[in-house]
């Protein structure tokens, strides 16, 4: 009675591991933190119908993607350096504060220009994934 009572509660404890992997698995396998899920995905998705873009204009997107991955490493990398900076001079008793109040206003800075990068990014995906005027439907 023991071990029945302890292979059920393992049975029940699999499936309950295994529903949260089933419920995400009709993802489209697509990252979440992309700008627009319609422009990378086949798929439609409520409220993301995907476009039917012309070959020019997925060429276009990706030579995008790859100019704002190229311009986004940079700045990360910047980031990180900064960052690695801040944590080794923040222990230090003797460096002073306005060198950790100018590092931490650099990367301040630099998320700035990387949030500015993103909001370009996807003004020109916007732009790029547009139908000529003729070919446009309207969506219900």
């Amino acid at each position: 009675m023991n071990t029945k009572n302890i292979v059920l509660s393992l049975m029940a404890a699999a499936l309950l591991a295994a529903a949260p992997a089933a419920a995400f698995a009709d993802s489209c396998a697509k990252p979440v933190h992309s700008a627009c899920p319609a422009l990378e995905a086949p798929c439609e998705r409520p409220g993301h119908p995907a476009p039917q873009l012309s070959v020019e204009q997925a060429a276009e997107l990706q030579k995008l993607r790859a100019e704002h991955h190229a311009a986004l490493t940079s700045l990360r990398d910047s980031i990180a350096q900064k960052k690695l900076e801040l944590h080794a001079l923040a222990p230090n008793p003797n460096v002073k504060p306005d060198e950790l109040k100018a590092l931490t206003a650099e990367i301040s800075d630099l998320r700035k220009q990387m949030r500015a990068l993103g909001k370009d990014y996807r003004a020109k995906l916007e732009k790029a994934s547009r139908r000529p005027s003729g070919l446009r439907k309207t969506i219900n």
